[in-house]
């Protein structure tokens, strides 16, 4: 869970709690995560923070935001390319 007593910052331990979710087969691809004020209600943190968790996590491929729709677990397909040495 969150501990605002950690070095860690809150930011990153919501994102880690995310990725838990996912991990833990809570949230699977496809799934709507839960909105930022329901973050910022449950973990007591500014919305700010959760925000760069989110949008962190949206950089790093684990999430998808549509416009007016929402963020949602995206698909995380690994691509395996052989590399061909001439």
């Amino acid at each position: 869970m969150i501990d605002p007593k950690s070095p860690m910052p809150m930011y990153y331990q919501i994102e880690r709690y995310i990725e838990d979710l996912i991990n833990q087969k809570q949230l699977t691809i496809g799934d709507q995560i839960p909105s930022e004020r329901e973050f910022t209600d449950q973990f007591h943190v500014s919305r700010m923070t959760v925000r760069q968790a989110i949008m962190n996590l949206v950089h790093s491929g684990i999430l998808i935001r549509i416009k007016g729709k929402g963020t949602f677990v995206a698909a995380q397909e690994k691509i395996e390319k052989k590399l061909l040495w001439f």
